[in-house]
C-alpha cells in the first residue's frame, strides 16, 4: 500500500476554491486506489493543557475495553478510569472538541465524501498494543480485516483518521493487500473461491 505525504498547510488552505475541489477529488482517487495518506504535520491542533491531560488517562478494564470513546450521537464517553466529575466532564470536552475537529477539516479534505457518510465513535488509545492484553479477536498487532462482528458495516467502507499524540514514539504499521489478494495466497484449502474475491478492503496491523 502506497504511503503518500500530504502538505499540511495546502491540505488546510487550499489555493484557490477550485484547485481546492481537485485536490479534495484526487485525495479521495488516492484513497480508494489504496494508498495511505500520511500528514508529516498533524492538520488537527490539539491545546497542550488538553494533551497533558490525555497523556495522563488510564483505560477502564483493558482486556474489556480496546479504546476510550466518544460517541458523537451521544455526546457520551466510555471506556475510562472514573476519577471524578470535573476530569469526566474534560475528557468529555476534549474527545467532543477533538470529533467535531476531524469533522470539520475532512469535509473540506474529503469533500467528495461528506454528503453520505455516517459519523461514527472518536476513539483514544492511551497503551500501546504491544503492552496491552487483549483477546486475539481484539488485538490490532495481528494481521487482520477491519469489522465489527457486533456492528456489521453491511457492505460500507470505514474511513479512518489516526492522530499520534505520543511525544516520544512514532505509530508503527504493518500493511498487506487488499482482502482478494489475501485471499489467493491463503485459501488454499477452497480454489474454487479464491478467484472470485475481489473486495478492496484494505488490512492492516498496528503496533501503536
Amino acid at each position: 500500500m502506497p504511503l503518500i505525504s500530504v502538505d499540511t498547510a495546502a491540505a488546510r488552505h487550499g489555493s484557490n476554491e477550485r484547485a481546492s475541489e481537485d485536490r479534495a477529488r484526487e485525495y479521495c482517487a488516492q484513497l480508494e486506489s489504496g494508498a495511505i495518506l500520511f500528514f508529516p504535520l498533524s492538520p488537527i491542533r490539539i491545546a497542550p493543557g488538553d494533551l497533558a491531560f490525555l497523556l495522563n488517562q488510564q483505560q477502564a478494564g483493558t482486556g474489556y475495553h480496546k479504546n476510550i470513546a466518544y460517541r458523537p450521537s451521544e455526546d457520551r464517553v466510555t471506556g475510562f478510569v472514573k476519577s471524578s466529575t470535573s476530569s469526566e466532564q474534560q475528557l468529555q470536552r476534549i474527545m467532543r472538541e477533538y470529533s467535531r475537529s476531524v469533522v470539520e477539516f475532512l469535509e473540506r479534505f474529503l469533500a467528495p465524501y461528506q454528503q453520505r457518510w455516517q459519523l461514527d465513535y472518536a476513539s483514544y488509545r492511551p497503551q500501546a498494543e504491544e503492552s496491552r492484553q487483549l483477546a486475539l479477536r481484539k488485538r490490532n498487532d495481528l494481521m487482520h480485516i477491519d469489522a465489527f462482528p457486533t456492528r456489521p458495516t453491511k457492505g460500507d467502507r470505514i474511513l479512518r483518521f489516526f492522530n499520534n499524540i505520543n511525544p516520544a514514539e512514532t505509530r508503527n504499521w504493518v500493511t498487506g493487500g487488499t482482502f482478494g489478494d489475501l485471499a489467493r495466497r491463503y485459501a488454499v484449502k477452497a480454489p474454487a473461491q479464491a478467484g472470485k474475491i475481489a473486495l478492496p478492503s484494505a488490512v492492516e496491523s498496528s503496533t501503536r
